[in-house]
């Protein structure tokens, strides 16, 4: 069981990401609500994001498939109490143990809630395991059932029906390009490594004085990339 402080767990910043202006070659939802607090290239051609070796990577955008699947590691609960004060995580063997799938709430409030408590734990977790640095972002990130291109539907526990189009914790892992070509940031981490620490689902359970909410929401993982304008 791990306990997260609300406090420790925004106190770090999430993972350095690229920014400035950029086309997204990769496979995106509709909108993404990204919370970072690294620093953005200074404009489109200052080419500020860290260089790769080029004699060690010969990657072309064109050769970077996108992927949004769940992540592959065992489902978590969040427990959160105190006005968000007190995070605990504990893992789970299903994300449904011991919950009334009936009685959870697919709110828009709660899911937003839950997904931001989703995102500051998704983000410990790759941090403890020294999986963050750049191109890796985490974020909230706007998912629907039929965006996954990995064959992970059927594991969602949120029905097409329930979930519509909601923000859900995200990792994305992301390569960027320059104008003419060249990878300015190619993520150290694999996206296979980055996958496998990633829970696939998480029950986040909202308590306060009077009342308590629980919701389940996916944990999405992404492969894209993207390049200057």
């Amino acid at each position: 069981m791990a306990q997260y402080p609300r406090r420790q767990l925004l106190a770090a910043g999430l993972a350095f990401a690229v920014g400035g202006c950029s086309s997204e070659t990769g496979n995106q939802s509709p909108s993404t609500q990204t919370q970072n607090s690294a620093p953005e290239p200074a404009s489109p051609t200052t080419h500020s994001a860290p260089t790769t070796d080029s004699s060690a990577e010969d990657e072309s955008s064109a050769e970077i498939t996108p992927k949004v699947c769940l992540g592959n590691a065992a489902p978590i609960s969040i427990e959160v109490a105190d006005s968000g004060e007190n995070v605990t995580v504990t893992t789970l063997q299903e994300p449904t143990d011991a919950v009334n799938t009936a009685a959870l709430d697919y709110s828009e409030r709660i899911i937003n809630t839950a997904a931001e408590h989703g995102m500051n734990v998704l983000h410990s977790i790759l941090d403890d395991k020294s999986l963050l640095g750049p191109g890796i972002i985490v974020s909230q990130h706007t998912f629907r059932h039929d965006s996954l291109t990995c064959p992970e539907r059927e594991k969602i526990i949120p029905t097409k029906e329930q979930w519509g189009e909601e923000v859900a914790p995200t990792v994305t892992h992301e390569h960027y390009y320059s104008r003419s070509g060249e990878l300015l940031v190619n993520p150290e981490p694999t996206y296979e490594e980055i996958q496998a620490a990633t829970p696939a689902m998480a029950r986040v359970e909202l308590h306060s004085d009077d009342e308590s909410q629980t919701t389940i929401l996916p944990v999405i993982c992404r492969k894209q990339s993207s390049q200057e304008l």
